[in-house]
């Protein structure tokens, strides 16, 4: 649409731009997910040993688990739109899930302490 537009020379350029934002992003998201399970979610699952204090612990992990991730995506690119739209309804209800935990935690009236150390 845009190069339609504006000629091949912004289209270009701009789906050059676009790709390289959704690679970018979607590495950061990988290895944002994988920091995310492996510090809070499951510590237990490190291979390489204790993760705190020890940013090569976390790093290695972080290689190994993005590559798994990665490869899943990468099926479930393979496999297309169809397989996603089976799914769509059960990340809609994890989302709606995560926002409503949000603002169960924010009216709990227990003690607050120290969460992230």
């Amino acid at each position: 649409m845009i190069s339609r537009n504006l000629g091949p020379e912004f289209g270009g350029a701009v789906g050059v731009l676009f790709y390289l934002a959704n690679t970018f992003g979607t590495s950061l998201y990988t290895l944002g997910a994988i920091e995310i399970l492996l510090t809070y979610i499951s510590p237990q699952a490190a291979l390489f040993g204790e993760i705190r204090g020890n940013p090569t612990v976390l790093y290695n992990n972080g290689r190994i688990y993005g590559t798994i991730l990665l490869l899943l995506m990468t099926f479930v690119v393979f496999v297309g739109v169809k397989f996603v739209s089976y799914f769509a309804t059960i990340c809609l209800i994890c989302v709606i899930i995560a926002v409503v935990s949000i603002y169960a935690g924010a009216l709990d009236p227990r003690e607050r302490g120290i969460i992230c150390t």
